[in-house]
């Protein structure tokens, strides 16, 4: 097709779809129209497009009549210039490519992934996936676009596609996939070299070797993945440790991690040494090989020995990098050697913190018993909410818990022993279980805390405790009745504060009250609902916390059902809250068996 004819078929296609109108004074028309009146010269169907070409560019009048005219002569021109294919003998070669495939599903049942592989926008991938998961894609009318999607422009789609989808359509796409396959290209061929990796197994060696050492990076660090599945292909991934790119040397280590070799661990643990190598101890924790790992234990009591020969800025930097590798791993002494590290006055805190933290992971009581003891030492006492974690898991009665660690608390969050154990204790004291989904903090913060903190009981002692630093939330959560002296007062004063269903304050307090079974919990909140209905304007922007806060009604007595009613319907003003009340009401009466 000659280019100026191309060009002016998308135009007229663009302008078919975005409006005639703005063809006029279009600058691109104009040149398009100088070229044809050039080659008008020599024939005259070219002069002819020029003339209706600067026709529509100069004037809006009549413009999709120009429009349509122009259009359908070049679409007659370009038929004459079509071809019908190439010239030569024809070849069947049917029986080479047989495809797993078949066209029995209807059109309509293929269209929305045909739709999702083809056009461009979000939501795509979820219609691929459940094609996947419903096995519907194995049709010869759909061949085409999945490899198609290997080059689009989504990787989520192009990745889904490569991993799940091709691989499964067996070793008859692999003409198609090296048809389009490019040694020197980018991430799509690297994707096309995954699928073949996935269909071709071992009988593709020579193509993931030629692509290890002579394709783009991209294709190199797939080539590297797909070959740390044969081990005698070890030696030529430990030369990409040494390439200069180093998503190419990261790809290799990772290849070599997944070997159980000596020699592999031997790179491996010389590439740890490297200053330049920081982010591979982070590939290494993952690994599970005995030699890899005990080599990585020798060079944590190398460094170790190091820091303690003279402290210096690399030594610390090299002894902390390292014992992030040992993390979830056993060695014969390692308990000795984070022992000794915990307890060495000279290690930075934070280092002794990482150890002391693996050794509470690997459970067993002698190590515990450390743990809870470290934080006697005034050097580490910063580490007293592992000590408490440890006397957690040493099964300590509550009034032993409150014993110990009671003097920790009493130094306040103002003191970095006091942050840490009020932080900690932050963690542990929840709402009882049918209350929590009303805690902001809960719901955002310690909502996977949930498990280790079930059956966890604690000395009313330290109710007392929080309530003379003013612990507010610890005060709130932890209350079981209004019995104690001063409590109920506490807890009263700061509902005065913040009497509204909209503050955290105001809405904890009802919890709170609600937790420990007071008396009087209906009339507080039936307070604050009218002051909340009162003031609700003021605060629109807390209109659906507000809302779903007013369900904590429904945790009272369905026996108030009636008086809550006649509150609703009497006092409240605001739409939104008083539609959700009465349908809190209406759920209270059915909980009582009145007929609604």
């Amino acid at each position: 097709m000659i280019p100026v004819l191309h060009e002016l078929y998308e135009e007229t296609k663009r302008l078919a779809v975005a409006g005639s109108d703005l063809a006029a004074g279009d600058p691109k028309l104009h040149k398009i129209a100088a070229v044809l009146t050039k080659m008008g010269e020599k024939a005259p169907v070219f002069k002819q497009l020029a003339q209706m070409t600067e026709l529509l560019a100069n004037d809006r009048e009549e413009s999709a009549e120009r429009l349509l005219s122009l259009s359908s002569l070049l679409h007659s021109v370009l038929y004459t210039q079509g071809t019908t294919g190439d010239e030569g003998e024809w070849e069947d070669r049917s029986d080479e490519v047989t495809i797993e495939a078949d066209t029995s599903f209807s059109y309509r049942t293929i269209e929305p992934l045909l739709e999702a592989l083809t056009s461009k926008g979000s939501g795509r991938l979820q219609v691929i996936e459940q094609a996947f998961q419903a096995n519907a894609y194995h049709d010869l009318r759909l061949v085409q676009p999945l490899l198609q999607a290997l080059d689009d422009s989504y990787p989520d789609i192009a990745d889904f596609v490569a991993h799940h989808m091709l691989p499964s359509l067996g070793e008859a796409i692999t003409p198609f996939l090296l048809g389009d396959y490019d040694l020197k290209g980018k991430r799509s061929d690297a994707r096309r070299l995954e699928v073949l990796g996935e269909i071709l197994r071992e009988k593709g060696l020579e193509l993931y070797r030629e692509a290890l050492s002579e394709g783009s990076f991209q294709v190199k660090i797939a080539a590297t993945s797909i070959l740390a599945d044969y081990p005698d292909e070890e030696d030529a991934i430990m030369e990409e440790t040494k390439a200069k790119k180093l998503e190419v040397r990261q790809a290799a280590y990772e290849a070599l991690v997944k070997s159980s070799s000596e020699k592999a661990a031997k790179v491996i643990l010389e590439g740890l040494s490297s200053q330049d190598n920081d982010w591979l101890i982070y590939t290494v924790a993952r690994s599970k090989s005995p030699t890899l790992n005990e080599g990585l234990f020798r060079l944590v009591k190398e460094a170790y020995e190091t820091y303690k020969e003279g402290e210096t800025k690399e030594s610390k930097r090299h002894l902390s990098l390292l014992l992030y590798g040992l993390k979830g791993k056993e060695q014969e002494n390692m308990r000795d050697l984070l022992q000794e590290i915990a307890a060495d006055e000279q290690v930075p805190s934070g280092i002794a913190r990482d150890a002391v933290t693996m050794l509470l992971e690997l459970k067993d009581e002698k190590n515990l018993l450390f743990v809870e003891q470290i934080c006697a030492n005034k050097q580490r006492s910063t580490l007293v909410d592992l000590s408490f974690q440890a006397s957690l898991q040493l099964g300590r009665t509550k009034e032993d818990v409150f014993d110990r660690y009671q003097y920790y608390v009493k130094k306040t969050r103002r003191d970095p022993v006091g942050k840490v154990i009020l932080e900690e204790l932050d963690e542990r004291i929840d709402f009882v279980p049918a209350l929590k989904e009303w805690e902001p903090i809960y719901r955002y913060y310690y909502m996977e805390n949930n498990e280790r903190n079930s059956g966890l009981e604690w000395d009313q002692r330290w109710l007392s405790l929080f309530q003379s630093l003013d612990e507010e939330q610890l005060v709130y959560r932890l209350s079981r009745s209004v019995e104690e002296e001063g409590h109920l007062q506490y807890l009263l004063a700061k509902v005065k504060k913040n009497p509204y269903f909209s503050s955290q304050r105001g809405v904890s307090v009802i919890l709170s009250l609600i937790q420990s079974n007071y008396e009087h919990t209906f009339d507080v909140m039936k307070d604050m609902l009218i002051k909340t209905d009162r003031y609700a304007d003021s605060v629109k922007f807390h209109i659906s916390s507000i809302v779903h806060n007013l369900e904590l009604f429904a945790q009272l007595s369905p026996s108030y059902a009636g008086e809550l009613e006649k509150v609703v319907q009497e006092e409240m003003k605001h739409p939104k809250l008083k539609d959700k009340m009465l349908e809190v009401v209406y759920e209270m009466k059915k909980r009582e068996g009145v007929q609604v």
